[in-house]
Parts: structure tokens; C-alpha cells; sequence
């Protein structure tokens, strides 16, 4: 596992375990439904989901367990998806804000799904897990290159929203908002066909970082309520996601060395 698929995992781990305890400190909030994976109605839910996040993160961190815990973490964040937030997308087709928690759910999925096979990409299957460590891969690799495509049609969907979120102080608002929907597509068709992925993984991992530090980190001073807290650390976990796939990046093959020239006669003398 190199650097960057090392620094990707601790940082998808710790966001895991942020929305565990943002589930358990807000146990009793009204608002239950605004920390990913945006699924727990009820003090009993929160909690929970609170302590798989929390337990499942922390497993990440730990050599001997992280192949495992990312695993089953990340298929339970996919199967949440598709029980929990397909139906809301199918209710409701055209909210670009349904649409957006359920590919941040699907996003921390793939990632966690990413991690779990970056130790040993060419293991076989484990037991009670039907998928190779290659296969695993794969599936993460086609919901993140998903995730992405959709964050970026989102950005162009919610243009005003996105722009609004902007601070005053930096210019070309639209410019920018364009620019970062067409980044996420280009990340996630480079993801797709593995062309400059490396580069693409830790574009996008900037990206995330440079907003945490100038948009989600002064929101989250200025109204620290779970929706930012959450958001911010989205963003966090996007963050780490980047540099997960950037990690995970084919690296070229290494040509094999010549063969040492004979001396010269040596065919002769043989």
C-alpha cells in the first residue's frame, strides 16, 4: 500500500468515524436525516448506525482488521443505498438534493470498497465474501466513477445554489462552479478508463482540501449544527477518496533488464 492510498484510507477511515459520533451526539435531534448516510429516523437508529460507523472506521485503522471492516462497511453503505435512497430518488426524480446525499452514501461505499482491496489486489476470495480482491476493486471503481459523474451533472443542475455557496471574496463565481462540475466528470472518466488517474485522484483530493479550508471550515465556525459538520466532512472524505484512487492507479510495468553480452569468442570457445 503506497503513500497515497495509505494517507486515503486514514482519512476515509477517520470521516467514517466523524459521521459515527455526529450520529451518536445527535441521537436526540429532531433532524435525524442530515448525517450521512442520511438513513436513521429515531434515537434507536442513530444509535446504532452511530456505532457501526464508529466500530467500522476504527477497524480501518487497525492493520489486521482494515481488509475486513472496510469491506463489510463499505457493502453495507452500497446496500443502504439501494434500500434506502433508490426509492427516494425514484419518488422523487428531479431533486438534485436527494440525488446528492444518496452518491455521497455510494461515494464513502466505493471508497471503503477501494480500500479493502488495495492490500492484496491479487488474493482469491475470502470466506463469506464471494468477490476477488480484484473484483472488489472493480465494483468500487465503476460506484465511485458514478458518484462522480453525478456530483458533476449535479453541479450544473444546482448552478445557483453551487455559486451562492462561493465566498465574496473570490471572483468568477460561475466560472468556477463550471469549472469544478466539468472536473468531477473528467476525474471520473479518467477513474473509468484509468488515463491519468493518478493525476486525476490527487486533483481531485486538492480540490476537496482547498474547500474544506475555505468554505466548509468557516461555516462550520460560523453555525456548527450536524448539517455543516457533516458537510465539511464530506468534503473530508472526498478528500480521502482522491487520494485513494490516486493510489490504486496502475503503475507502469517495468521493462526487464538485457542480458549481459557474451564476451567476445565466447560462442567460438564453446
Amino acid at each position: 500500500m503506497n503513500g497515497f492510498t495509505t494517507w486515503g484510507r486514514r482519512i476515509v477511515a477517520g470521516s467514517t468515524v466523524a459521521f459515527g459520533v455526529l450520529h451518536l451526539v445527535n441521537a436526540r435531534s429532531p433532524d435525524n436525516l442530515s448525517i450521512l448516510p442520511y438513513t436513521a429516523e429515531g434515537p434507536a437508529a442513530m444509535w446504532a448506525i452511530g456505532a457501526m460507523l464508529v466500530a467500522g472506521g476504527a477497524g480501518v485503522l487497525v492493520p489486521r482488521l482494515r481488509s475486513r471492516a472496510a469491506r463489510w462497511l463499505g457493502a453495507a453503505l452500497v446496500v443502504d443505498f439501494i434500500l434506502v435512497h433508490v426509492p427516494r430518488m425514484v419518488a422523487s426524480p428531479l431533486a438534485a438534493d436527494v440525488r446528492a446525499i444518496a452518491f455521497e452514501t455510494l461515494a464513502l461505499g466505493a471508497a471503503l470498497l477501494l480500500v479493502a482491496a488495495a492490500d492484496a489486489p491479487d488474493a482469491p476470495p475470502v470466506p463469506a465474501w464471494p468477490l476477488t480482491p480484484r473484483t472488489t476493486a472493480r465494483l468500487g471503481d465503476a460506484l465511485m466513477v458514478v458518484s462522480l459523474v453525478v456530483f458533476g451533472v449535479n453541479h450544473f443542475l444546482l448552478m445557483p445554489l453551487i455559486t451562492s455557496l462561493i465566498p465574496a471574496w473570490i471572483p468568477a463565481h460561475g466560472f468556477l462552479a463550471v469549472f469544478t462540475g466539468a472536473g468531477f466528470i473528467a476525474a471520473g472518466l479518467s477513474t473509468a478508463t484509468g488515463r491519468l488517474r493518478r493525476a486525476a485522484g490527487v486533483a481531485l483530493a486538492l480540490m476537496f482540501l482547498i474547500w474544506v479550508a475555505v468554505l466548509h471550515a468557516p461555516r462550520v465556525a460560523e453555525q456548527p449544527d450536524a448539517d455543516e459538520w457533516t458537510s465539511m466532512f464530506v468534503a473530508v472524505m472526498m478528500c480521502g477518496a482522491g487520494l485513494v484512487i490516486a493510489g490504486t492507479a496502475a503503475r507502469p510495468a517495468r521493462a526487464a533488464p538485457a542480458p549481459a553480452a557474451e564476451p567476445p569468442g565466447a560462442a567460438r570457445a564453446a
